[in-house]
Protein backbone atom coordinates (compact mmCIF):
# COMPACT_ATOMS: atom_id res chain seq x y z
CA UNK A 1 0.00 0.00 0.00
CA UNK A 2 1.12 3.57 -0.70
CA UNK A 3 2.81 4.94 2.47
CA UNK A 4 1.31 8.38 1.89
CA UNK A 5 -2.21 6.96 1.76
CA UNK A 6 -2.00 5.61 5.31
CA UNK A 7 -0.01 8.52 6.77
CA UNK A 8 -2.33 10.69 8.84
CA UNK A 9 0.36 13.41 9.23
CA UNK A 10 -0.06 13.58 12.99
CA UNK A 11 3.41 15.08 13.46
CA UNK A 12 3.45 17.79 10.79
CA UNK A 13 3.12 20.54 13.43
CA UNK A 14 5.43 18.93 15.98
CA UNK A 15 7.97 21.38 17.41
CA UNK A 16 10.88 18.92 17.33
CA UNK A 17 13.18 18.23 14.38
CA UNK A 18 13.98 14.76 13.00
CA UNK A 19 17.29 13.09 13.82
CA UNK A 20 19.84 12.88 10.95
CA UNK A 21 18.44 11.21 7.79
CA UNK A 22 18.98 7.47 7.75
CA UNK A 23 18.86 7.03 11.54
CA UNK A 24 17.66 3.47 12.07
CA UNK A 25 14.66 3.06 14.38
CA UNK A 26 13.25 -0.27 15.50
CA UNK A 27 9.50 -0.63 16.01
CA UNK A 28 8.58 -3.82 17.85
CA UNK A 29 4.97 -4.93 17.72
CA UNK A 30 4.95 -3.50 14.20
CA UNK A 31 1.64 -5.13 13.34
CA UNK A 32 -0.11 -3.71 16.41
CA UNK A 33 -2.51 -0.77 16.52
CA UNK A 34 0.01 1.85 17.68
CA UNK A 35 2.83 0.42 15.54
CA UNK A 36 0.75 0.72 12.38
CA UNK A 37 0.10 4.40 13.08
CA UNK A 38 3.68 5.16 14.15
CA UNK A 39 5.60 3.59 11.24
CA UNK A 40 4.28 5.84 8.42
CA UNK A 41 5.08 8.93 10.50
CA UNK A 42 8.67 7.78 11.05
CA UNK A 43 9.13 6.95 7.36
CA UNK A 44 7.76 10.34 6.34
CA UNK A 45 10.27 12.07 8.67
CA UNK A 46 13.21 10.36 6.99
CA UNK A 47 14.05 7.50 9.34
CA UNK A 48 15.06 3.99 8.31
CA UNK A 49 12.42 1.97 10.13
CA UNK A 50 13.04 -1.65 11.00
CA UNK A 51 9.66 -3.29 11.63
CA UNK A 52 9.82 -6.30 13.93
CA UNK A 53 7.14 -8.99 13.62
CA UNK A 54 6.95 -12.10 15.77
CA UNK A 55 5.67 -14.38 13.01
CA UNK A 56 6.19 -14.38 9.25
CA UNK A 57 2.45 -14.64 8.70
CA UNK A 58 2.22 -11.00 9.89
CA UNK A 59 2.75 -8.92 6.77
CA UNK A 60 3.62 -5.18 6.74
CA UNK A 61 0.94 -2.71 5.71
CA UNK A 62 3.18 -0.83 3.31
CA UNK A 63 6.39 -1.07 1.30
CA UNK A 64 9.05 1.64 1.14
CA UNK A 65 12.78 1.90 0.49
CA UNK A 66 13.27 3.08 4.10
CA UNK A 67 11.48 0.07 5.58
CA UNK A 68 13.26 -3.05 6.81
CA UNK A 69 11.31 -6.14 7.79
CA UNK A 70 12.57 -8.42 10.58
CA UNK A 71 11.11 -11.39 12.40
CA UNK A 72 11.90 -12.26 16.01
CA UNK A 73 10.25 -13.53 19.15
CA UNK A 74 11.35 -11.68 22.29
CA UNK A 75 11.36 -14.99 24.13
CA UNK A 76 14.46 -15.91 22.06
CA UNK A 77 17.65 -13.89 22.51
CA UNK A 78 19.18 -15.51 19.44
CA UNK A 79 16.38 -14.19 17.26
CA UNK A 80 16.65 -10.72 18.77
CA UNK A 81 20.39 -10.14 18.20
CA UNK A 82 20.36 -9.61 14.41
CA UNK A 83 17.21 -7.49 14.68
CA UNK A 84 18.67 -5.08 17.27
CA UNK A 85 22.05 -4.74 15.58
CA UNK A 86 22.68 -1.28 14.13
CA UNK A 87 19.59 0.31 15.72
CA UNK A 88 19.73 3.79 17.27
CA UNK A 89 16.42 3.79 19.20
CA UNK A 90 13.90 1.02 19.80
CA UNK A 91 10.19 1.38 20.47
CA UNK A 92 8.97 -1.35 22.80
CA UNK A 93 5.29 -1.85 21.90
CA UNK A 94 4.92 -5.52 22.84
CA UNK A 95 2.02 -6.75 24.94
CA UNK A 96 0.40 -10.19 25.14
CA UNK A 97 -3.21 -9.47 26.12
CA UNK A 98 -4.52 -12.30 23.97
CA UNK A 99 -3.07 -14.86 26.38
CA UNK A 100 -4.56 -15.87 29.71
CA UNK A 101 -3.80 -13.42 32.55
CA UNK A 102 -1.18 -15.47 34.40
CA UNK A 103 0.41 -16.57 31.17
CA UNK A 104 0.72 -13.14 29.59
CA UNK A 105 2.21 -11.65 32.77
CA UNK A 106 5.06 -14.14 32.83
CA UNK A 107 5.60 -14.02 29.06
CA UNK A 108 5.65 -10.21 29.07
CA UNK A 109 8.23 -10.08 31.86
CA UNK A 110 10.50 -12.65 30.23
CA UNK A 111 10.22 -10.88 26.88
CA UNK A 112 11.22 -7.57 28.47
CA UNK A 113 14.23 -9.14 30.23
CA UNK A 114 15.46 -10.70 27.00
CA UNK A 115 14.93 -7.54 24.97
CA UNK A 116 16.77 -5.14 27.26
CA UNK A 117 19.62 -7.61 27.74
CA UNK A 118 20.19 -7.93 23.99
CA UNK A 119 19.67 -4.17 23.53
CA UNK A 120 22.60 -3.56 25.88
CA UNK A 121 24.74 -6.04 23.94
CA UNK A 122 23.94 -4.27 20.65
CA UNK A 123 24.57 -0.74 21.93
CA UNK A 124 21.05 0.64 21.54
CA UNK A 125 21.10 4.30 22.58
CA UNK A 126 17.52 4.61 23.82
CA UNK A 127 14.36 2.57 24.39
CA UNK A 128 10.89 4.15 24.32
CA UNK A 129 8.14 2.18 26.05
CA UNK A 130 4.40 2.82 25.97
CA UNK A 131 2.71 1.57 29.12
CA UNK A 132 -0.44 2.24 31.13
CA UNK A 133 -1.38 4.86 33.72
CA UNK A 134 -2.52 3.87 37.19
CA UNK A 135 -1.28 4.14 40.76
CA UNK A 136 0.14 1.02 42.35
CA UNK A 137 -2.44 -0.31 44.80
CA UNK A 138 -4.51 -3.38 45.51
CA UNK A 139 -7.13 -2.28 42.94
CA UNK A 140 -4.70 -2.12 40.02
CA UNK A 141 -5.81 -4.58 37.35
CA UNK A 142 -3.63 -7.46 36.18
CA UNK A 143 -3.34 -5.74 32.81
CA UNK A 144 -2.06 -2.41 34.20
CA UNK A 145 0.13 -4.09 36.81
CA UNK A 146 1.78 -6.16 34.10
CA UNK A 147 2.56 -3.11 31.99
CA UNK A 148 4.15 -1.35 34.94
CA UNK A 149 6.26 -4.38 35.80
CA UNK A 150 7.51 -4.52 32.21
CA UNK A 151 8.48 -0.85 32.42
CA UNK A 152 10.41 -1.53 35.62
CA UNK A 153 12.31 -4.43 34.03
CA UNK A 154 13.26 -2.33 31.01
CA UNK A 155 14.50 0.47 33.28
CA UNK A 156 16.97 -1.81 35.07
CA UNK A 157 19.63 -1.29 32.42
CA UNK A 158 22.39 1.08 31.35
CA UNK A 159 20.27 2.27 28.42
CA UNK A 160 18.06 5.35 28.93
CA UNK A 161 14.48 4.06 28.89
CA UNK A 162 11.78 6.69 28.42
CA UNK A 163 8.43 5.33 29.60
CA UNK A 164 5.22 6.96 28.44
CA UNK A 165 2.09 6.02 30.36
CA UNK A 166 -1.35 6.49 28.82
CA UNK A 167 -4.94 5.65 29.76
CA UNK A 168 -7.60 4.77 27.17
CA UNK A 169 -6.37 5.45 23.64
CA UNK A 170 -9.13 6.87 21.45
CA UNK A 171 -8.91 6.20 17.75
CA UNK A 172 -10.80 4.24 15.12
CA UNK A 173 -9.66 0.66 15.47
CA UNK A 174 -8.28 0.76 19.02
CA UNK A 175 -9.58 -1.95 21.36
CA UNK A 176 -10.87 0.56 23.93
CA UNK A 177 -12.64 2.63 21.30
CA UNK A 178 -14.23 -0.43 19.69
CA UNK A 179 -15.34 -1.75 23.08
CA UNK A 180 -17.00 1.55 24.03
CA UNK A 181 -18.67 1.98 20.66
CA UNK A 182 -20.00 -1.58 20.47
CA UNK A 183 -21.21 -1.50 24.08
CA UNK A 184 -23.26 1.64 23.38
CA UNK A 185 -24.59 0.52 20.00
CA UNK A 186 -25.82 -2.86 21.26
CA UNK A 187 -26.92 -2.14 24.83
CA UNK A 188 -29.56 0.36 25.95
CA UNK A 189 -29.00 -0.66 29.56
CA UNK A 190 -25.44 -1.10 30.79
CA UNK A 191 -24.55 -2.86 34.06
CA UNK A 192 -22.50 -0.67 36.35
CA UNK A 193 -20.63 -0.94 39.64
CA UNK A 194 -19.91 2.04 41.92
CA UNK A 195 -16.26 0.97 41.77
CA UNK A 196 -16.31 1.66 38.02
CA UNK A 197 -16.78 5.39 38.58
CA UNK A 198 -13.04 6.05 38.72
CA UNK A 199 -11.50 8.92 36.82
CA UNK A 200 -9.89 8.50 33.43
CA UNK A 201 -7.91 10.79 31.11
CA UNK A 202 -8.37 9.34 27.61
CA UNK A 203 -5.93 10.39 24.91
CA UNK A 204 -6.31 10.53 21.13
CA UNK A 205 -4.13 8.18 19.08
CA UNK A 206 -2.78 11.17 17.13
CA UNK A 207 -1.50 12.72 20.39
CA UNK A 208 0.06 9.40 21.45
CA UNK A 209 1.97 9.26 18.14
CA UNK A 210 3.10 12.89 18.52
CA UNK A 211 4.44 12.11 21.99
CA UNK A 212 6.21 8.97 20.76
CA UNK A 213 7.89 10.80 17.88
CA UNK A 214 8.61 13.94 19.91
CA UNK A 215 10.38 11.95 22.63
CA UNK A 216 12.51 10.25 19.97
CA UNK A 217 13.60 13.66 18.65
CA UNK A 218 14.34 15.19 22.07
CA UNK A 219 17.98 14.86 23.09
CA UNK A 220 19.54 14.15 26.49
CA UNK A 221 16.56 12.43 28.08
CA UNK A 222 17.32 10.05 30.91
CA UNK A 223 15.37 7.09 32.25
CA UNK A 224 12.08 8.31 33.68
CA UNK A 225 8.29 8.11 33.40
CA UNK A 226 6.14 10.66 31.59
CA UNK A 227 2.35 10.72 31.88
CA UNK A 228 0.46 11.49 28.69
CA UNK A 229 -3.24 12.22 28.44
CA UNK A 230 -5.93 14.18 26.68
CA UNK A 231 -7.52 17.46 27.69
CA UNK A 232 -10.44 16.01 29.67
CA UNK A 233 -10.60 14.04 32.91
CA UNK A 234 -13.87 12.09 33.04
CA UNK A 235 -15.49 9.33 35.04
CA UNK A 236 -16.27 6.18 33.06
CA UNK A 237 -19.98 6.95 33.32
CA UNK A 238 -19.31 10.35 31.72
CA UNK A 239 -17.20 8.74 28.99
CA UNK A 240 -20.02 6.38 28.03
CA UNK A 241 -22.64 9.15 28.18
CA UNK A 242 -20.61 11.53 26.00
CA UNK A 243 -19.76 8.79 23.51
CA UNK A 244 -23.44 7.80 23.33
CA UNK A 245 -24.42 11.41 22.64
CA UNK A 246 -22.03 11.55 19.68
CA UNK A 247 -23.62 8.33 18.35
CA UNK A 248 -27.13 9.72 18.96
CA UNK A 249 -27.85 6.85 21.33
CA UNK A 250 -29.61 6.76 24.68
CA UNK A 251 -28.12 4.53 27.37
CA UNK A 252 -29.12 3.87 30.97
CA UNK A 253 -27.14 2.25 33.75
CA UNK A 254 -28.29 -0.29 36.32
CA UNK A 255 -26.43 -1.15 39.50
CA UNK A 256 -25.18 -4.74 39.82
CA UNK A 257 -23.25 -4.27 43.08
CA UNK A 258 -25.89 -6.41 44.87
CA UNK A 259 -24.72 -9.52 43.00
CA UNK A 260 -22.50 -11.54 45.43
CA UNK A 261 -19.60 -12.00 43.01
CA UNK A 262 -16.14 -10.46 42.75
CA UNK A 263 -15.46 -7.60 40.35
CA UNK A 264 -13.22 -9.90 38.31
CA UNK A 265 -16.00 -12.49 37.94
CA UNK A 266 -18.60 -9.86 37.04
CA UNK A 267 -16.26 -8.40 34.41
CA UNK A 268 -15.74 -11.86 32.97
CA UNK A 269 -19.49 -12.52 32.78
CA UNK A 270 -20.18 -9.17 31.13
CA UNK A 271 -17.29 -9.72 28.69
CA UNK A 272 -18.89 -13.04 27.69
CA UNK A 273 -22.20 -11.23 27.14
CA UNK A 274 -20.57 -8.49 25.05
CA UNK A 275 -18.86 -11.12 22.95
CA UNK A 276 -22.24 -11.86 21.36
CA UNK A 277 -22.14 -8.38 19.82
CA UNK A 278 -18.47 -7.45 19.41
CA UNK A 279 -15.39 -9.14 17.99
CA UNK A 280 -13.09 -8.33 20.92
CA UNK A 281 -12.09 -11.63 22.62
CA UNK A 282 -13.49 -12.29 26.07
CA UNK A 283 -10.10 -12.18 27.81
CA UNK A 284 -9.17 -8.77 26.31
CA UNK A 285 -12.61 -7.35 27.03
CA UNK A 286 -12.50 -8.63 30.60
CA UNK A 287 -9.05 -7.12 31.22
CA UNK A 288 -10.17 -3.73 29.88
CA UNK A 289 -13.28 -3.79 32.09
CA UNK A 290 -11.25 -4.68 35.19
CA UNK A 291 -9.19 -1.54 34.60
CA UNK A 292 -12.27 0.60 35.32
CA UNK A 293 -11.78 0.34 39.10
CA UNK A 294 -8.54 2.37 39.04
CA UNK A 295 -7.99 6.09 38.49
CA UNK A 296 -5.90 6.51 35.35
CA UNK A 297 -5.05 10.18 35.15
CA UNK A 298 -1.88 12.20 34.59
CA UNK A 299 -0.36 13.09 37.96
CA UNK A 300 2.77 14.50 36.34
CA UNK A 301 2.78 17.17 33.62
CA UNK A 302 6.53 17.19 32.91
CA UNK A 303 5.91 16.05 29.32
CA UNK A 304 4.26 19.40 28.59
CA UNK A 305 7.58 21.16 29.22
CA UNK A 306 9.25 18.99 26.56
CA UNK A 307 6.43 18.78 24.01
CA UNK A 308 4.14 21.76 24.67
CA UNK A 309 1.37 21.03 22.16
CA UNK A 310 -2.28 21.11 23.22
CA UNK A 311 -3.78 17.59 23.37
CA UNK A 312 -7.28 16.99 22.01
CA UNK A 313 -10.42 16.86 24.12
CA UNK A 314 -12.66 13.78 24.31
CA UNK A 315 -15.34 15.01 21.92
CA UNK A 316 -12.83 15.95 19.20
CA UNK A 317 -10.95 12.65 19.58
CA UNK A 318 -14.10 10.55 19.12
CA UNK A 319 -15.46 12.77 16.34
CA UNK A 320 -12.23 12.41 14.34
CA UNK A 321 -12.32 8.63 14.83
CA UNK A 322 -15.91 8.43 13.62
CA UNK A 323 -15.03 10.54 10.57
CA UNK A 324 -12.18 8.19 9.65
CA UNK A 325 -14.61 5.25 9.81
CA UNK A 326 -17.14 7.03 7.60
CA UNK A 327 -14.38 7.77 5.08
CA UNK A 328 -13.15 4.13 5.16
CA UNK A 329 -9.72 5.42 6.19
CA UNK A 330 -8.94 3.06 9.07
CA UNK A 331 -5.63 1.39 8.26
CA UNK A 332 -4.75 0.36 11.81
CA UNK A 333 -6.85 -1.96 13.95
CA UNK A 334 -6.35 -3.87 17.18
CA UNK A 335 -7.05 -7.09 15.24
CA UNK A 336 -3.82 -6.57 13.28
CA UNK A 337 -2.22 -9.22 15.49
CA UNK A 338 -3.64 -12.63 14.51
CA UNK A 339 -4.80 -14.90 17.36
CA UNK A 340 -2.48 -17.68 18.45
CA UNK A 341 -4.91 -20.32 17.13
CA UNK A 342 -4.61 -18.88 13.62
CA UNK A 343 -0.96 -19.94 13.39
CA UNK A 344 -1.79 -22.60 10.82
CA UNK A 345 -3.77 -20.22 8.62
CA UNK A 346 -1.48 -18.96 5.86
CA UNK A 347 -2.52 -15.99 3.69
CA UNK A 348 -2.77 -17.01 0.03
CA UNK A 349 -3.54 -13.57 -1.37
CA UNK A 350 -3.96 -9.96 -0.39
CA UNK A 351 -5.12 -7.20 -2.66
CA UNK A 352 -6.15 -3.59 -2.32
CA UNK A 353 -9.66 -2.58 -3.32
CA UNK A 354 -10.86 0.99 -3.71
CA UNK A 355 -11.42 1.56 0.00
CA UNK A 356 -10.20 -1.50 1.85
CA UNK A 357 -7.83 -4.45 1.98
CA UNK A 358 -9.00 -7.99 1.40
CA UNK A 359 -7.22 -10.98 2.95
CA UNK A 360 -7.84 -14.58 1.90
CA UNK A 361 -6.73 -17.56 3.97
CA UNK A 362 -6.54 -21.29 3.33
CA UNK A 363 -6.52 -24.33 5.58
CA UNK A 364 -6.69 -28.07 4.85
CA UNK A 365 -9.66 -29.80 6.50
CA UNK A 366 -9.30 -33.58 7.00
CA UNK A 367 -12.82 -34.42 5.81
CA UNK A 368 -14.68 -35.06 2.57
CA UNK A 369 -16.30 -32.09 0.75
CA UNK A 370 -19.75 -33.59 1.26
CA UNK A 371 -19.35 -33.23 5.04
CA UNK A 372 -17.60 -29.84 5.02
CA UNK A 373 -19.82 -27.92 2.60
CA UNK A 374 -23.10 -28.22 4.59
CA UNK A 375 -21.27 -26.75 7.59
CA UNK A 376 -19.88 -23.86 5.52
CA UNK A 377 -23.34 -22.99 4.19
CA UNK A 378 -24.56 -22.40 7.76
CA UNK A 379 -22.16 -19.49 8.24
CA UNK A 380 -23.84 -16.10 8.63
CA UNK A 381 -27.35 -14.87 9.37
CA UNK A 382 -29.99 -17.38 10.45
CA UNK A 383 -27.86 -20.40 9.54
CA UNK A 384 -26.69 -19.22 6.13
Amino acid sequence: MDPEKINYHYCDNLSTRPLPPGTRILVTGANGYVGHRLIPELVYRGYVVRCMFRKKRCSPILSHSNLEIAYADCLSKDELRPVLKGVHTAYYLIHSMRRKAKEFLEKDKQAAKNFISVAEECGIQRVIYLGGLGEKNSNLSVHLRGRQEVGKILSESRIPVVKLRAAIILGAGSASYELLKSMIEHNQKIPFLPKFNSRCQPVAIRDVIKYLVGILETENLTTRIYHIGGKDILTYREIIQRFAKLLNKNVDFFDVSWIPLSVETLCRIYACWLHFFISIPVNICSLLLQGLVTDVICRDTAIRGILPFEPLDFKTSVTLALEKENQSRVFSHWTGVPPEKMADLMPISEYEAREFLVDEYSIDIPAKPGKVFPVVTRIGGDHG
